[in-house]
């Protein structure tokens, strides 16, 4: 896998809400390794999004990649997912290498009853980097015919056999419980 490298450059809102608020307007992961790096909401006042409504908030980011073979991926935020029932509408939405305007992230309110209320700063979603594979395609008239799975494995142990027997020689068991 390649490294890249990414050239961020913040809007003059994203600037000033940096300031207004003191927080740092970076892509940060929460913990190291974390595969997402936060997006934050670069609006000057708060927004409602209704019940089962929809709406584009803007992140004051926007990124140069080094290379071409790599795409940002925007996510919904698992933790406003599992408590607001709030994800990004097109999830994962696309960034590609040639797109040069700001990141914006299409926020959803999933909740039929509630409100969800955006403040400026607020982390609504997450962007993750991924390396895109160079594919070759051929055409033909007819492709092979279905295979068998089970007839894969060198032992003829079905993959659920072989995921099983993978779970008890790490684990001990299965579950919580442990039993097998």
């Amino acid at each position: 896998m390649s490294n890249l490298e990414v050239k961020i450059q913040k809007t003059e809102e994203a600037k000033n809400l940096e300031q207004s608020l003191n927080i740092k307007w970076e892509l940060e992961q929460q913990f190291p390794y974390d595969a997402g790096f936060d997006l934050r909401a670069c609006i000057p006042e708060a927004i409602l999004v209704l019940p089962t409504g929809h709406t584009v908030i803007p992140t004051g980011i926007l990124v140069e990649m080094s290379e071409p073979n790599w795409e940002v991926q925007i996510r919904a935020r698992s933790g406003l997912a599992a408590k607001h029932g709030v994800t990004v509408l097109n999830g994962p939405g696309t960034i590609d290498y040639g797109y040069r305007k700001e990141i914006q992230v299409i926020i959803y309110n999933c909740d039929v009853y509630e409100n969800f209320r955006i403040d400026p700063g607020d982390r609504i979603a997450q962007a993750c980097f991924r390396e895109i594979p160079q594919v070759s395609f051929s055409y033909v008239d007819k492709i092979s015919e279905e295979i068998n799975l089970e007839s894969i494995s060198a032992d003829n142990t079905s993959l659920a056999d072989e995921m099983k027997a993978k779970l008890l020689k790490k684990r001990g068991g299965l579950g919580s419980t442990g039993v097998q």
